[in-house]
Parts: C-alpha cells; structure tokens; sequence
C-alpha cells in the first residue's frame, strides 16, 4: 500500500490534481486489475488536500504501459 498527502493553497490547483489523478489513476488500474485506489478530498483553512491510497499486488503490476 502506498499512501500519499498532497496540499495546496489554491482551489484551481486542488481540483486539477483531483481530475488528473483519477484519469492516470483509473487507467493505470485498468492495466492492472489487481490494483485498487482511493482518493480523499480534504478541505482545511486555507488548503486544499488530496490523500491517495494505491493498493495493489505488484507481481502482476504491467508498470511499465503506463508513468504515473
């Protein structure tokens, strides 16, 4: 499992990251069925948060098809 926390102060920015992570994010899945994920969306005083959650089996993972 990996976890990561991404912050910013600006509303534009926040909602960038959430729609290009879910694209990279769904299409990375769909080459590699056995891996799942899971966005939070986090609104704090003065930023924005995004928590990203991959899980997969990685020796099934085709990392190579797609750069996250």
């Amino acid at each position: 499992m990996i976890r990561t926390k991404f912050a910013t102060s600006k509303v534009y920015d926040w909602v960038s990251m959430m729609i290009e992570f879910e694209d990279k994010l769904t299409l990375w899945c769909s080459e590699n069925t056995n891996a799942t994920y899971e966005m939070d969306v986090y609104v704090g005083e003065g930023e924005y948060y995004l928590i990203v959650t991959v899980e997969s089996d990685e020796t099934d993972n085709n990392t190579n098809k797609l750069r996250l």
